[in-house]
């Protein structure tokens, strides 16, 4: 990992740069733009007019982005500006690559050893209890926080893996 310091408007990457790593916010605010600033002649003879998708919006100390050119292996689909002084973490794709899997790997098993300890899942094959586990989302709830009402429809199951509920 390598620390990349941005000042004021320093642009980390542009929408269509290739991807070859991704970034940790250290300190400071990134400006996501879903819209390219290199435009070629003829875009720029063309009116665009921006819809509630393409609004930028900000990421913050703590938050990681550029991750998806890594795993998918495609062009940059935003362009990310440096709204202040601001001190990033750098990942490389040959760490990345290198690292990430094993990590990913051991969050799998760690929900499918969870799985195996609810009643509902007891029977279930492993290749099941794989797919589920791909597709789990983990989320945190502090004290007092609906996590759902009788009302709502859901497609979801929900499993309280540390902490109490109340059900009303």
């Amino acid at each position: 990992m390598v620390l990349e310091i941005f000042d004021t408007n320093g642009v980390v990457y542009n929408k269509g740069d290739k991807g070859d790593c991704f970034y940790y916010i250290l300190l400071g605010t990134i400006r996501v733009y879903k819209r390219s600033f290199k435009k070629t002649e003829e875009e720029k003879k063309m009116i665009v007019f921006d819809d509630e998708d393409s609004k930028p919006f900000n990421l913050n100390m703590g938050q990681t982005f550029g991750e998806l050119s890594l795993i998918y292996g495609i062009e940059r689909n935003t362009t990310n500006i440096a709204m202040c002084y601001s001190v990033l973490i750098k990942l490389e794709k040959v760490h990345f690559d290198n690292n990430i899997p094993f990590f990913f790997e051991k969050q799998v098993n760690e929900m499918i050893k969870f799985l195996k300890l609810c009643p509902i899942f007891h029977n279930f094959p492993k290749e099941t209890l794989l797919k589920i586990a791909i597709k789990t989302e983990g989320k945190k709830f502090s004290t007092g926080n609906v996590i759902c009402k009788a009302t709502y429809k859901t497609e979801q199951i929900n499993l309280i893996r540390l902490g109490n509920v109340k059900v009303n």
